[in-house]
């Protein structure tokens, strides 16, 4: 919602164009409000006596916004990791320099 607050855009838009276009995930979307097909069929045990599952195929993960609702397949994912390591495509030179001397640590490793 602060993504959505500071660009003044739906947070679907602002992932299209700043991270699934530039990192050419194109097998990647977030979908609101809605269950993509095809899809599998998915189980949960939340709310349930022990050892007994619910069908849980239809829950929208929309419930999770930001945390939940892409839907992606196994090759996008690693370009995105890709990209959040490197910055490569999603961050200016200066960016990825500041934030990769932020991530050092204060210390040496024990």
């Amino acid at each position: 919602m602060v993504i959505e607050k500071v660009t003044g855009h739906p947070i679907a838009n602002v992932f299209q164009k700043r991270l699934f276009d530039p990192l050419k995930m194109t097998h990647t979307s977030f979908p609101i409000g809605s269950n993509a097909a095809p899809h599998l069929n998915g189980v949960t045990n939340q709310g349930q006596p022990t050892r007994q599952t619910a069908d849980a195929t239809n829950f929208s993960p929309s419930i999770a916004f930001t945390a939940g609702e892409v839907i992606s397949t196994l090759d996008d994912p690693k370009k995105w990791g890709d990209g959040l390591f490197s910055g490569e495509g999603i961050l200016t030179p200066a960016t990825q320099t500041l934030r990769r001397r932020l991530l050092r640590p204060p210390c040496p490793p024990h």
